[in-house]
């Protein structure tokens, strides 16, 4: 593979990821609700009547809410309005109750939910010896997996979107600064449903995420294998690092070092640059037998050169995989239609043209300019992209 610019790399990947997962237009999303408008229209006002307008808001979206996730084996219309009828609670007293149930159960389940999680991946995530295809198996199996399908199947979900309902980001924004700690929670209540993915998606994307991390927690480079120009080593041989910030951290740790600390910046530079642009010789991945000169190229194994064939594109592979499994699920979630959207305004609930004008005016800052030329002065070079 030919030699490309990193930044030029990245800037592609991330065009391609952003322009496959931007919102669509709103004549393009489409309803996968079973039920008949004037189904909905009808429940709405039915519970107007037995409850009054003092609920209005809280009818209006929860039977919206609860329609939009109801399927046909979910019932018949006529299935959907006795539900509403039978399982809304008006706010006061009884509605308190109902949350503090709700919040009594989910506690518990997810609490051991994440118990689970952490123990499965343990065997992954810390250094317990060789990692075994069951431990992949095990650590890649989401324990959560069919816990939204089961609360939609016995109707708790259903139950749930009903009575709390879901807030936007943009809502949360203008509505949350005069909402009591109670009220956050019933509106995080109402954020627990809004989504009906198919178990075996998700299991799936958990699957194809897990192999992600499992490829980048087991890439390490052995340092002490790495040789510059004149086959001098600059890393002891007990010093290996994983990718990326293992990488990172090293490359940081070296501004403490006056004599050699420059040169072996620019090694781990150049070891990143053959990692991103796949050049890197597969012999050399966790392999410490193998000297290696990262800026020729060069293996060598017991003093004699041998081939060393660039490892496969396996990196954008992973990546892409990724990208397919979380698009597959776009379609099943009405409120945040990609992965971008369920990111920014669901999960770190800032919302994406903030955090992008957020960038823009960093990196655009005058001040920005002056503390680079302070950086230089004070390491007495220019900067290099890895001072970044």
């Amino acid at each position: 593979m030919k030699k490309v610019n990193l930044v030029a790399v990245m800037a592609l990947v991330g065009t391609f990821l952003f322009s496959a997962c931007s919102p669509k237009n709103d004549k393009e999303k489409k309803s996968m609700s079973s039920l008949k408008k004037e189904t909905v229209t009808t429940a709405k006002d039915s519970l107007m009547a037995k409850f009054g307008k003092t609920d209005e808001i809280r009818i209006t979206k929860g039977v919206d809410q609860a329609a939009e996730m109801w399927r046909m084996e979910d019932g018949a219309d006529s299935t959907f309005i006795r539900f509403c009828m039978d399982n809304f609670t008006a706010t006061g007293p009884d509605l308190d109750t109902l949350f503090d149930k709700y919040n009594y159960y989910f506690e518990q389940i997810y609490g051991h939910y994440n118990m689970m999680t952490i123990e499965l991946m343990r065997n992954i995530h810390e250094p317990r010896g060789t990692v075994m295809p069951v431990d992949e198996m095990f650590g890649s199996w989401d324990v959560t997996a069919h816990f939204a399908e089961d609360m939609f199947n016995n109707k708790t979900a259903f139950a749930v979107l009903l009575n709390f309902p879901y807030y936007t980001l943009q809502e949360k924004n203008n509505l949350g600064k005069k909402w009591t700690a109670r009220q956050w929670g019933m509106a995080r209540l109402g954020d627990m449903f809004i989504a009906r993915a198919p178990s075996d998606l998700l299991l799936k994307a958990s699957e194809t995420m897990v192999n992600g991390d499992s490829y980048i927690s087991n890439y390490n480079i052995f340092m002490g294998s790495l040789l510059n120009e004149k086959g001098e080593k600059y890393f002891s041989e007990d010093k290996v690092l994983i990718t990326h910030w293992g990488l990172r951290d090293e490359l940081k740790s070296n501004y403490a070092d006056t004599v050699q600390g420059l040169a072996k910046q620019e090694m781990i530079y150049q070891v990143m640059q053959r990692i991103i642009d796949q050049t890197i010789p597969q012999k050399v991945i966790n392999n410490g037998a193998a000297l290696w000169n990262p800026v020729t190229n060069k293996v060598t194994e017991n003093g004699k050169d041998v081939k060393a064939d660039p490892e496969p594109d396996k990196r954008y592979e992973v990546l892409l995989n990724n990208f397919k499994a979380l698009k597959e699920l776009d379609s099943y979630y009405p409120y945040n239609e990609n992965f971008i959207s369920r990111k920014f305004d669901a999960e770190m609930e800032m919302a994406q043209p903030d955090v992008e004008k957020l960038f823009i005016n960093f990196v655009s800052s005058p001040v920005i300019k002056d503390i680079g030329k302070l950086i230089e002065k004070r390491l007495d070079r220019k900067l290099r992209p890895f001072d970044i």
